[in-house]
């Protein structure tokens, strides 16, 4: 049985937040982790592949661990 793992978002400070806690004003960002898809990301923060790509400047669907991608509320 795989567990789905809890979404980690971090704020301009760079402190780790709940989504919960992350719903206030402003971009959150996510940070890439080995086995991440930018699909798997949009379904975890309940977006699309499109919006992520747009608010990132993303041209193609290749993500690497270790960046930072901005998540919009």
């Amino acid at each position: 049985m795989q567990h789905r793992r809890r979404p980690e978002l971090a704020c301009a400070e760079g402190r780790a937040e709940s989504p919960a806690e992350a719903s206030g004003a402003g971009p959150s960002t996510y940070r890439v982790r080995a086995g991440d898809t930018l699909s798997s990301i949009a379904r975890q923060f309940s977006t699309t592949v499109i919006l992520l790509k747009q608010w990132n400047g993303l041209s193609s669907d290749r993500i690497k661990v270790g960046d930072q991608l901005k998540i919009r509320g």
